[in-house]
């Protein structure tokens, strides 16, 4: 059982079913992925906040096929905005014909890209494994003094880069995050999937047997291998695998991460704004565009990176100039029909303030990318697609906002084309964008999956209760990917643990959807149908009619309360509710049995699935069936009886001459 469907839940589940496991993947929200989204919008692709995808990862090319995804490419290097204009960054290694272009740009002294260089060199080399290992400090140290780069290379390049990456200053990033995404920008490209980010996720989730991933059901309560949903179901597991936002994880299993971790890491935040406007774009290369003149934290700032991902900042809204509309997801979405009207309504605005400035303060801009350049299917044919992205969550309504941003962008791309023809679609505001991580991280990044519980006054029983996400891992996709193989890796240590006959639950779900009996013996390898499941088969996903709760992380619902989840005392109790669970399964996959065959015989008359029925049914009735069945009457009945029952003579012979009657009545028939 797997609480989740983001991409290390998903991960999870593709290396479990990979093992020939049954699992289930439950989530409250409409789509998988979690935090990787992506929305259609006027015939644009919006991905939930500006999001790369990084080729060279690890795990994430052990998971993908890159050839299903499209990927489209951007260039290796950056343009960088300073001294009035835009400047090339390029990996003299993989763009040799940008050489000049790099060493004449007023990015740093000669001797800083000397040094950048070599240390893409030192990079490439370094085994992947010495880098987690290697001496910690923060970035912004790391660079200055270990490096010995200057101030001016670190800030116009560096700063707004990292930034753009870990959403929060250098002086808060750790140096083994920063070396470790150096190498893999130094093995790989960037790029974005054809389809959106959104083909990550979709991909994990196609690989998936059909109807294992039930979308719109909250998980309320996790316990003694059980999980109560927010449909009523409970579902029983010899695993069950938390794979949700750490906020979320603790709200269902906090005591046991307390544990391991005294206090959350929280969240870091950022804005993306989407603009579009007809015609070609103003930088025709497919780079990424850097912020070189003011990039700091000034009023996306550091406080709003340094909030929890409380219930409060955690809470989304899809907001518009006319409406409301609560969502399930991490993320504030402004739809803007109105460039430059302010919203007629502040209520939308919460959790940020009005600003009572006169004029609005700076927040700079931290990267542009004109998305279309990269990936044509982003936008319609004819029209440009802008990301702008800036740091943290700031204090300004979206109009104020978007103000600011046009004025800063004016004198990069034209005042008049952006004041006038670019239009906003929508502003994304994502309180928590990725865990918190800040130096000294020591082992940190890489949590264990299996999470021990107190029970019976004993410390560290384990109960078959594991967790994921980036936050188990690095602020990464890999770090996702990674943290949800590894989970895989210690369910299935689990399972081989237990053997076929030390199964913690054979039963005992009270799903209509799921035979919990089933799955509990093929999770344990001594299954070898696709049982398990009674789900719809026309998709993997399956989006469920109950509604997603409106607030909070999308795989949780907001009862959280252990005490609402009463589970049964006793050993006789707990066997009772598995046989009576059984018997409903029983019950209803007859039924829907019976109305499969009656659906058939009425649409498909004289095909051969019909006529082998009939001659399965004919041959029920011959004297040699007939005898079968008398005899296994009487092994039966003679099972039942007691030493007290003298009649039991009596009871077989009523057996034998029930079945030679019935014999007789065939024969007959026949005759006639």
């Amino acid at each position: 059982m797997i609480i989740g469907a983001g991409v290390a839940g998903l991960v999870t589940a593709k290396e479990l079913v990979a093992q020939g496991k049954d699992v289930i993947v439950v989530d409250a929200a409409t789509q998988v992925g979690g935090r990787v989204q992506t929305d259609e919008y006027k015939g644009f692709l919006l991905d939930r906040g500006f999001q790369v995808f990084i080729e060279a990862y690890p795990a994430v090319k052990r998971q993908l096929n890159y050839k299903a995804l499209d990927l489209q490419s951007f260039l290796p290097g950056a343009l960088v905005r300073a001294e009035g204009g835009f400047h090339t960054v390029a990996d003299p290694f993989r763009r040799p014909q940008d050489l000049i272009k790099g060493l004449l740009a007023p990015i740093g002294s000669l001797a800083d890209k000397v040094k950048v260089g070599l240390l893409r060199v030192q990079a490439t080399t370094t085994p992947l494994r010495s880098v987690f290992v290697s001496k910690e400090t923060d970035t912004l140290t790391h660079l200055t003094k270990t490096k010995g780069l200057s101030s001016e290379i670190v800030n116009r390049f560096f700063k707004p880069f990292y930034q753009g990456i870990y959403l929060a200053p250098l002086s808060q990033q750790s140096s083994r995050m920063f070396e470790f995404v150096f190498k893999m920008f130094s093995e790989g490209g960037i790029s974005l999937p054809a389809r959106g980010i959104r083909a990550v996720p979709e991909q994990l989730a196609a690989s998936l047997p059909a109807g294992s991933v039930q979308l719109g059901v909250s998980a309320v309560c996790v316990g003694d291998g059980r999980v109560e949903l927010s449909d009523g179901r409970v579902i029983a597991a010899d695993a069950v695998v938390v794979a949700t936002e750490e906020g979320a994880a603790r709200k269902l299993i906090g005591q046991q991460l307390a544990q391991q971790r005294s206090t959350p890491l929280g969240g870091r935040g950022s804005t993306c704004l989407y603009y579009s406007f007809k015609g070609p774009a103003p930088i025709k290369e497919p780079l990424l565009i850097l912020n070189g003149e003011s990039a700091g934290l000034e009023a996306g700032d550091a406080a709003s990176n340094s909030r929890s991902s409380s219930s409060s900042s955690n809470k989304s809204k899809v907001t518009t100039a006319r409406k409301v509309v609560v969502g399930t997801k991490n993320s504030a979405i402004t739809t803007a029909s109105l460039p430059h009207k302010r919203p007629s309504s502040t209520s939308s605005l919460r959790p940020f303030t009005l600003s009572t400035q006169s004029s609005p303060p700076k927040i700079p801009v931290n990267n542009v990318v004109f998305l279309s350049s990269i990936a044509p299917s982003y936008a319609p044919p004819g029209q440009t697609l802008v990301s702008v992205t800036v740091v943290g969550i700031p204090k300004l309504p979206n109009a104020a906002l978007d103000k600011t941003v046009r004025q800063q962008l004016g004198p990069w791309f034209g005042a008049a084309s952006v004041e006038k023809e670019w239009e906003l679609l929508r502003v994304y505001r994502i309180p928590y964008a990725q865990p918190k991580q800040i130096p000294p991280t020591g082992s940190s990044f890489v949590q264990p999956a299996e999470v021990s519980v107190k029970k019976d006054g004993k410390e560290g029983v384990k109960e078959g209760l594991f967790v994921a996400g980036d936050y188990r891992n690095t602020a990464t996709l890999n770090g996702a990917f990674e943290s949800g193989e590894r989970a895989a890796t210690a369910v299935l240590a689990h399972l081989k643990a237990l053997g076929p006959g030390e199964k913690v639950f054979k039963g005992g779900s009270t799903s209509d959807g799921l035979d919990s009996s089933k799955t509990s013996s093929r999770i344990n390898g001594s299954s070898s149908d696709s049982g398990g499941l009674s789900l719809p088969p026309s998709s993997s996903v399956v989006p469920s009619s109950t509604t997603p709760s409106p607030v909070g992380d999308p795989s949780v619902s907001s009862r959280q309360s252990p005490s609402s989840f009463r589970r049964p005392s006793s050993t006789p109790a707990r066997e009772a509710v598995t046989a009576f669970s059984r018997f409903r399964q029983e019950n209803e996959r007859g039924r829907a049995t019976i109305k499969r065959v009656v659906g058939s015989m009425r649409d498909q008359r004289g095909s051969p699935t019909v006529k082998r029925f009939r001659e399965e049914e004919r041959a029920r009735r011959t004297p040699a069936m007939a005898e079968a069945a008398a005899e296994r009457a009487t092994a039966a009945a003679a099972q039942v009886m007691t030493p007290r029952q003298s009649s039991s003579s009596t009871l077989l012979n009523s057996v034998n001459v029930s079945s030679r009657f019935r014999r007789e009545r065939i024969e007959n028939g026949r005759e006639r």
